[in-house]
């Protein structure tokens, strides 16, 4: 299944060459219900997305971080 209305938070990180901060995955609307549901499956709720720049300037791809808030 392609997901084309909502990329993400790593999608979005490469298109906007910006660190993309998530705090709760469920109920933010760049989301789509299929991305929910795999983090929810996976007991994540919060995450990073850093893009990863060549030294020409171009987005390589994305280092993710993700956790759940109430983990210390």
């Amino acid at each position: 299944m392609v997901v084309k209305d909502k990329p993400g938070s790593c999608a979005l990180a490469v298109f906007e060459g910006q660190t993309v901060v998530v705090e709760d995955v469920s109920s933010d609307e760049r989301f789509s219900a299929l991305w929910k549901s795999l983090g929810a499956s996976h007991r994540l709720r919060s995450l990073v997305s850093i893009p990863a720049f060549h030294r020409d300037g171009i987005t390589l791809g994305t280092f993710v971080v993700a956790w759940q808030p109430e983990a210390p």
